[in-house]
């Protein structure tokens, strides 16, 4: 599988047709209230100092988008913020792949965020499909914070891949590099530590 790296705004526009592919997937894949703006995402590729990557996978026969994902280049870990494959590439092991790229190139353990386990008819399926690439769910109740003005913290669960003593650790630095938060914060969010 190929990938492209996008590290700044300038990446971005060199990749046109596969970055409208990944907004029209984003925008269709990940509900509202759990979506950054694109100005957000922009601001965060306008970022000099600051550890906030696309990756973009094609299939090597085939035009257009296989999977991306968001992620962010923290202190003690790596967060997938994103990671989606397109509606009409699913089930073709595209996401998986596109994992085991990430696992090939990042060495501290990885964080993302999950729907809890029974929210709907798709949340148990992804848990599955993390643990099934590794990861281990952290069954503690975690809020994501209000990416808008007009919605609610929501409530998901957080995953790991690699070494994980205290998850507690992982929300905190999440509150304040990725949400830029004061993880004081997180003890009105995170009701179980």
């Amino acid at each position: 599988m190929q990938h492209l790296v996008i590290h700044n705004i300038a990446d971005l526009n060199n990749h046109r047709d596969l970055v409208n592919e990944m907004w029209q997937a984003y925008e269709e894949a990940f509900p509202y209230e759990e979506r950054r703006k694109r100005e957000s995402v922009l601001s965060l590729l306008s970022e000099e100092a600051g550890g906030f990557y696309i990756l973009l996978f094609k299939a090597p026969d085939e035009d257009g988008l296989a999977a991306f994902a968001m992620l962010h280049r923290l202190e003690t870990f790596e967060y997938i913020e994103y990671l989606c494959v397109p509606h009409h590439k699913r089930s073709g092991g595209w996401g998986a792949k596109a994992l085991k790229h990430i696992f090939d190139h990042v060495t501290k353990p990885i964080v993302l965020e999950a729907e809890p386990p029974g929210a709907n008819e798709w949340s148990d399926r992804r848990i599955d499909f993390y643990r099934r690439n590794g990861f281990t769910l952290i069954d503690r109740t975690y809020y994501q914070p209000a990416y808008h003005e007009d919605t609610e913290a929501v409530e998901l669960r957080l995953m790991v891949r690699g070494q994980h003593d205290n998850p507690e650790v992982f929300a905190r630095e999440l509150y304040r590099h990725v949400y830029r938060l004061h993880p004081s914060h997180l003890l009105f969010y995170h009701t179980e530590l």
